[in-house]
């Protein structure tokens, strides 16, 4: 996103520059290797009944075991945020909760689908999830919310002391990765455990052995295998330890609000 970064016709001023008239966004998508495209993305601007713009939101969704996380996540993160009533406040703490309570409830939401959607190439329920990172562009102020590993970075405006510009990078988000020694406490106080995979620290997956039916019983013969290389997503309810009843793969997302200032040039 280029700015003057800022999602309000009716403008922040400061120190006379003008913010919330010129945003613009770009938007680049890499299939790689795959047969299909597992990612998506969600830009949409709303506005007041009189046409102001009142914010912009921006999310981006890296999806892994098929596409559905990442779709029903671009259908319906943001109207999950939009429903709460935490959402309208003028107050930083509510719009960050209505943002955490969206996270959740969409979370929850694929939990309650997840059967429908196509079982794995070996028989087991969908494995789909999504790293989610959003920015809201709202009031001269950028609120962020992520899970998993795809960062937002700013880039500042620099002056050096030729007088010259150069452009700063700032890393906003912290990755959700299982080798972090905070998300190893969390996955173990969750029930769950990491493991190494060709050098790759994942998150464990215990599953029932492959031509298992019926019910799942604390009899059941199970295996564990190193599974996923994010600690955090949106999907992913194959993680749900019954023991805790807890997430293994959280769907708690960090939150952040910022100044939008004159220095502030890309994100």
């Amino acid at each position: 996103m280029t700015p003057s970064l800022n999602g309000a016709r009716n403008p922040v001023h400061s120190l006379g520059v003008r913010y919330g008239e010129n945003l613009r966004i770009t938007v680049a998508a890499n299939q790689g290797g795959r047969k299909y495209m597992e990612d998506r993305v969600h830009i949409e601007t709303i506005r007041e009944e009189n046409g102001s713009i009142k914010f912009t939101f921006c999310g981006i969704f890296d999806g892994h075991g098929g596409h559905e996380a990442s779709e029903y996540v671009r259908r319906n993160l943001l109207d999950n945020i939009m429903k709460s009533e935490l959402f309208d406040s003028d107050d930083d703490d509510d719009i960050l909760e209505a943002i955490r309570l969206g996270f959740l409830t969409t979370h929850h939401g694929i939990w309650k689908i997840v059967s429908e959607w196509p079982r794995t190439a070996s028989g087991y329920p969908s494995t789909a999830g999504t790293t989610v990172s959003i920015a809201i562009i709202r009031n001269g102020k950028l609120y962020t919310g992520h899970v998993g590993d795809s960062a937002i970075i700013l880039l500042k405006r620099s002056y050096l002391k030729d007088n010259s510009e150069d452009l700063v990078p700032h890393r906003l988000t912290i990755d959700h990765k299982p080798e972090s020694e905070d998300e190893q406490a969390r996955i173990r106080i969750a029930g769950g455990s990491v493991a190494l995979k060709s050098g790759v620290a994942r998150v464990v997956w215990t599953r029932p052995l492959k031509h298992h039916t019926g019910p799942v019983r604390r009899s059941t013969p199970t295996e564990s295998i190193p599974f996923l290389a994010v600690a955090r997503s949106l999907g992913d309810v194959w993680s749900y330890c019954e023991d805790t009843k807890e997430f293994i793969v959280s769907p708690e997302p960090d939150l952040a609000v910022r100044e939008i200032t004159g220095e502030l040039c890309y994100c």
